[in-house]
């Protein structure tokens, strides 16, 4: 195997020494941040949209990508060392995930199939519309074809890279978050409403299995990664995503999200949550989950830790507001200079004063078109030690 250029071991004994602080409130040198630099983001995200749409492989060609094991550790050690060459030494701990993209496997276990497509990760179809169908479920791990080449991925990366990158797991959802790719999502809804004991039967069964998987993928682990597919380095637990956060209603996601979420954080000494969109309405639930470590969320700094306090650390930043860099098609008017996306940092710090205590991971995707990424950088690195020697992240 070709020579792989690692991430500085030095800095990621200090990231994680520095994290390890944060999520169990020990005192901290320095507030923790992630920092990426984009010199031309409008002209990678023109890039990448050309990309996408001129994409003309075969389905074949693209299954490859899972079952040819070398090329699947090929392709994410291409992204691991693009991170490993920078010099921002931040609180990042780069690893490479296994199965990457693919949320269906668990829905195989209950008879569920799965599309695949030729530019996109294998898509999940709903296989339950009407309340009856819930009572003939029955699980089977051996049915989970994405879950076998899922762990064998975890077990030849584990054997490949050893104990010098860290192996993620396969991608981890809540629950509920996995229920509503077994039941159509609006039916799912229905079914809470008006058969929420035949729900709660359907949701303990789904965690179950879960607790199940979890157990398995985590006698692939070789590293101190948490249960996770996430990029963010935490002691231990699980870190899942928890998307229907955002579209459930408060009363809802607390009967039947955050139960099944604190069973997965007690059976493995704690959880963190992420999800995607707006999750004002569902931060207090969050925060009130018994043995919740972390929450990853799109929501500023002001808004989440007016909530959450010192119950959980935030990891969170500040670009959703000028730009949102994901998609090509999301590139926005409001995308702008450097500077502009630095003053908006600034800003979300302003409420530090009235959160004395908070801890959070902040992401800084600066936008360097008007000066040197370094600069940005050396600015974020003072800005992280003042403000812990000031007391504001202690």
């Amino acid at each position: 195997m070709r020579a792989i250029k690692l991430q500085d071991p030095a800095w990621v004994e200090r990231a994680k020494k520095n994290l390890r602080a944060l999520y169990e409130k020990q005192p901290l040198e320095r507030m923790p941040f992630e920092f990426i630099a984009f010199t031309n983001i409008v002209g990678k995200l023109e890039m990448d949209k050309k990309t996408a749409t001129s994409f003309t492989t075969s389905i074949d060609d693209y299954k490859r990508g899972y079952y040819d094991y070398e090329l699947a550790l090929q392709n994410q050690l291409r992204a691991y060392e693009a991170r490993a060459a920078s010099e921002f030494q931040d609180d990042s701990v780069l690893g490479i995930t296994a199965l990457s993209g693919a949320q269906g496997w668990f829905v195989e276990f209950f008879g569920g199939q799965n599309e695949w497509f030729p530019n996109r990760p294998p898509f999940p179809h709903p296989m339950i519309n009407d309340i009856s169908q819930l009572d003939s479920l029955k699980p089977d791990i051996g049915k989970g074809e994405l879950f076998r080449v899922g762990l064998e991925q975890m077990r030849y990366f584990a054997k490949e890279v050893g104990d010098k990158i860290p192996v993620h797991t396969l991608d981890i959802q809540s629950p509920i978050d996995f229920a509503s790719m077994l039941v159509d999502y609006t039916n799912l809804v229905y079914m809470m409403i008006d058969y929420p004991e035949k729900v709660h039967q359907f949701l303990q069964m789904v965690t179950d299995t879960l607790i199940t998987a979890l157990h398995l993928m985590k006698k692939e682990m070789v590293s101190d990664w948490p249960l996770s597919q996430f990029p963010w380095w935490i002691p231990g637990g699980v870190f899942m995503a928890d998307d229907l956060m955002a579209v459930l209603s408060p009363d809802l996601y607390a009967e039947f999200g955050v139960p099944y979420n604190e069973i997965i954080a007690e059976e493995f000494g704690g959880i963190s949550l992420h999800s995607c969109g707006n999750i004002k309405h569902n931060l207090e639930n969050a925060a009130a989950t018994k043995g919740i470590i972390a929450l990853n969320t799109h929501e500023t700094l002001e808004t989440a830790a007016a909530v959450l306090k010192d119950r959980a650390a935030i990891i969170t930043g500040g670009v959703r507001e000028v730009m949102a860099p994901n998609y090509p098609r999301n590139i926005r008017d409001t995308l702008g200079t450097g500077k502009e996306v630095q003053d908006f940092w600034w800003r979300d710090f302003e409420c530090l004063p009235e959160i004395h205590g908070q801890r959070f991971l902040y992401q800084c995707s600066a936008l360097c078109k008007d000066r040197r990424p370094e600069e940005a950088y050396a600015e974020m690195l003072e800005f992280s030690k003042r403000l812990v020697n000031s007391g504001s992240g202690n």
